[in-house]
């Protein structure tokens, strides 16, 4: 159980379980009894880098419900919580993984989902590392590197939850593309004439699909995951000249991008095109660009289709 555990952390677990098993802990270790100061003290305990997924489930299976959400202080990953902490944690094991800091920070996010009632995770978070592992066992390039660029916040559990929707969607017999053809989280650096020295491109795919009856080359896939009522005006159109810039940086970089998707919620491209930002960003990023950039808005429903 305490394999692979720092020397304080096998102490404040030792301590724990002393004190759920009515024994008296250790002086000086500052784990009290399950006060609102206990469960920081063992939230700090969880958050121990030298805590492996493994130490971890095995706790939760020795933990019953009402104490694990006592501890935790709240429903961290909506339910079945075990398999989802369980299934973040094998992804730190591989060299090439999530660090235990990136697992912290999407669990957190995780935590957020009960927030979230539009679009991509509003179901659960459990249904959205489910995508992310089917995935991860097809795999699809840079699935971890999106895990670990998310934030430990509701934006963060969005973006997560938007990028692997998409790319599900994508994913599949109806596209004509695999697993080798899709590429998450693509850092592009060193851009030179651009408004930006780096870009991400949230799907990089090798290959043709069909968008709004259009066939687009390779499309750079930019997710927006966004519920418009937590967007003014004013947002919108700066959210808008973010992408305008990003698009122009895509298509002057290595990769020389010239067909872009935006996918975003039914809510959210309805917003965009009331406003006219639909418009606005095809005909800047072509006016920019010198070219006829192609710029498809579409939703996380219709991609697939």
């Amino acid at each position: 159980m305490l394999t692979g555990l720092s020397d304080a952390g096998r102490t404040q677990l030792r301590t724990y379980y002393r004190q759920i098993r009515g024994t008296e802990a250790e002086s000086g270790t500052g784990l009290e009894p399950l006060t609102d100061g206990g469960r920081a003290e063992f939230q700090e305990a969880l958050e121990d880098p030298a805590i492996s997924g493994q130490t971890l489930a095995q706790f939760r299976r020795q933990t019953d419900d009402e104490t694990w959400r006592e501890l935790l202080d709240r429903d961290v990953c909506n339910s079945p919580c075990e398999s989802t902490i369980r299934s973040v944690y094998q992804y730190t094991k591989d060299s090439d993984g999530l660090d235990p800091d990136e697992a912290k920070k999407l669990l957190n996010a995780y935590g957020k989902a009960d927030e979230v009632s539009l679009g991509p995770g509003s179901s659960s978070s459990s249904a959205v590392q489910e995508q992310i592992d089917e995935l991860a066992e097809n795999d699809v390039e840079g699935v971890t590197d999106a895990m670990a660029d998310v934030s430990a916040s509701k934006s963060g559990f969005k973006q997560i939850a938007g990028e692997v929707d998409a790319a599900k969607q994508i994913f599949s017999e109806d596209n004509e593309i695999g697993s080798a053809d899709i590429e998450m989280q693509n850092v592009v650096r060193d851009i030179q004439n651009a408004p930006n020295s780096k870009t991400e491109i949230d799907i990089d795919v090798d290959g043709d699909i069909t968008v709004n009856g259009k066939k687009l080359e390779s499309p750079s896939i930019e997710s927006k995951n966004y519920n418009p009522e937590e967007y003014s005006g004013f947002l919108v159109k700066k959210e808008s000249r973010d992408l305008i810039d990003k698009f122009v940086t895509q298509s002057r970089s290595r990769v020389g991008k010239d067909s872009f998707v935006v996918v975003t919620t039914d809510e959210y491209l309805d917003k965009l095109k009331d406003l006219g930002q639909t418009n606005q960003i095809r005909n800047t990023v072509q006016r920019r660009t010198s070219s006829d950039i192609e710029i498809e808005f579409t939703t996380y429903g219709e991609l697939g289709d």
